[in-house]
């Protein structure tokens, strides 16, 4: 009976030893089974992380005991942690915090004003035939209302219910549609509302059914949303106070694989710091209302990257398929820039969060006319500027059986005009000044000319941006002006009367203008609406063979001035190369 009452005790001890190993660390250690959370923030269990060579040493199948992604583990207790781990096998235990969605409820309304679309210069975007087409965002939130009658089904493919773990996305909370709203509802339907990048695929990462959930679902979320769905942006529209080591391997992750992140800076109008939005690389966003003021429920803290409208934001409703809502908060800041950075892989899928947090440092439009504050960031957004800096891309799959395809082909071929990404050229999209000014600069360049470097001339051309050197260039040589109160306006619209008369002011500039005859434009029916400053680069153009006029039922007409596409603009410039005998012609005109 001895033996056996020594056998008992030293099993014994050894099931204490096994269960308290932090009780007989040496002095000095610290034990890692002792766990401390942020005070106030709530949390539902802790996540385990584990040596890559570790194994747990009971079954995963223990109650209370799950798999988040590799190596890391969520346990319901630190008591399932010491049964399930040996200490040496740990690397770090945190809480499972909660996390909220950053949202302030608003009544349901039905309007058709967005003003915040023309606030950032969202017309331009979509002028430039740039939807996000190609580009897949992922909405890690509360689901989706894929019905609505303002969303394209075809465009939101099948997500994930990390709560249920099935496929039922559907949105009984609304805030995820609402997101997603602002980013993808469809344009020029009739229909409610526009999105602003309305061609995107959406990816509906369902982790809420409240105001409320956990960490674990946003980092499986978040891992899964590039391993699994292989996403191009990712917005999250919630946070916590707290940081986390897990939440910040994840998005390591998801950076590293060139993934752009995008999250709402939170709604506490205080300076504390919200993740996943104050994690590096990630962008956090913050709100304005419609006078470009900060909105006083926004955070101010030095991980702010940039603000957004956020205040009156009319986008999606979750009750019935016809439903709009207005709403406030940041989390509806942050689609605003979700949508930014799926025109920017559009036009450019190589490019990954680093670039594009450096393009947003340089476009956004600071009210205060500083580089960088706690209450705006960098600035408001602006898509003016911010597609000043993108880089152009140049392939076309829009031009098949366009009128002017060969002439567009023959063009890129000399380097003279670019795509607008993801093999777009947008033949029918208007030309603006900027354009003009540049397909004149790098033509002049390929004669052999000199354009020096960018002077400070106008007050709205961006610096080091791809136009600004050709419009500095032009300015200098009185081939342009400016609308005379320092200003260049580079994304207005070129019309037809501009084009000719900075074609005809390049001319002289290369000695090859004579003064056109104004009598030759008196067959034309519209010939009294041509402005009197364009009057003789007009004739001279129509001298030249260069114009030939637009026909209408009862004539020929000029139409000076209609903007020119950029199609015409590529059939115009090759005309005027051919006919002046500058290079051998390649294309008939």
């Amino acid at each position: 009976m001895g033996k056996r009452r020594i056998l008992f005790f030293v099993v014994f001890l050894g099931f204490i030893l096994f269960l308290l190993p932090g009780a007989f660390a040496a002095e000095g250690e610290v034990d890692i089974f002792s766990v401390e959370g942020t005070v106030g923030v709530p949390y539902d269990g802790y996540l385990v992380s584990i040596r890559p060579d570790a194994r747990p040493r009971m079954f995963l199948r223990t109650a209370g005991v799950e798999e988040v992604a590799e190596d890391l583990y969520l346990v319901d207790s630190i008591l399932s942690a010491r049964q399930t781990f040996c200490e040496d096998q740990i690397i770090y235990i945190e809480p499972n915090y909660e996390i909220r969605l950053f949202s302030v409820p608003n009544d349901p309304l039905f309007a058709g004003r967005q003003w915040c679309m023309r606030m950032i210069s969202a017309p331009l975007l979509w002028d430039m035939g740039i939807t996000g087409a190609g580009v897949r965002v992922a909405v890690i939130d509360s689901g989706i209302t894929s019905d609505h009658e303002d969303l394209d089904p075809a465009r939101v493919v099948a997500g994930w219910n990390y709560i249920d773990r099935n496929r039922n996305v559907q949105d009984v909370t609304g805030h995820g549609t609402r997101v997603t709203g602002i980013i993808a509802a469809s344009r020029d339907n009739g229909l409610g509302i526009a999105g602003l990048t309305d061609q995107v695929t959406i990816v509906p990462l369902k982790i809420f059914r409240g105001q409320n959930s956990n960490l674990n679902f946003a980092i499986q979320a978040i891992r899964d949303a590039v391993d699994v769905f292989q996403v191009d942006v990712i917005n999250m529209s919630f946070g916590t106070r707290s940081d986390s080591q897990a939440l910040r391997q994840a998005v390591d992750h998801a950076v590293g694989q060139g993934v752009i992140i995008v999250a709402a800076a939170g709604n506490d109008g205080n300076t504390a710091l919200a993740y996943p939005a104050s994690l590096p690389n990630v962008v956090s966003v913050g709100a304005v209302d419609r006078t470009g003021t900060m909105s006083g429920f926004s955070q101010r803290n030095e991980a702010l990257t940039v603000t957004a409208p956020g205040e009156g934001v009319v986008t999606l409703g979750h009750v019935g398929r016809s439903s709009y809502y207005v709403v406030d908060g940041t989390s509806f800041s942050a689609p605003f820039v979700a949508a930014m950075a799926a025109a920017a892989k559009e036009i450019d899928p190589g490019i990954n969060a680093e670039m594009f947090i450096a393009l947003l440092r340089q476009s956004a439009v600071h009210p205060r006319s500083v580089d960088f504050d706690v209450m705006y960031g960098y600035g408001i957004i602006c898509f003016n500027r911010f597609l000043a800096y993108m880089p152009e891309v140049v392939w076309f799959n829009d031009i098949s059986g366009h009128w002017a395809q060969d002439n567009i082909l023959y063009m890129a071929e000399q380097g003279l005009v670019n795509g607008i990404g993801m093999g777009s050229f947008a033949p029918d999209g208007r030309m603006n000044r900027a354009m003009l000014v540049t397909l004149l600069g790098r033509f002049y360049q390929q004669m052999g000319g000199d354009v020096p470097a960018q002077n400070d001339d106008f007050i709205d051309t961006e610096r080091d941006s791809w136009y600004s050197s050709y419009v500095a260039w032009a300015a200098e040589m009185e081939i342009v002006e400016g609308a005379g109160d320092g200003r260049f306006l580079p994304y207005d619209h070129a019309t037809r009367e501009m084009t000719a008369t900075v074609l005809a002011r390049f001319a002289a500039y290369i000695e090859l203008y004579t003064d056109g005859d104004l009598t030759v434009l008196q067959p034309f029916v519209d010939e009294s609406q041509v402005a009197p400053w364009a009057g003789e680069a007009m004739a001279w153009m129509v001298e030249q063979g260069l114009i030939v006029g637009i026909e209408v039922p009862d004539g020929m007409a000029l139409r000076p001035a209609i903007s020119t596409s950029r199609a015409e603009l590529a059939v115009l410039f090759l005309r005027f190369k051919n006919q002046m005998a500058l290079v051998p012609s390649g294309v008939a005109a």
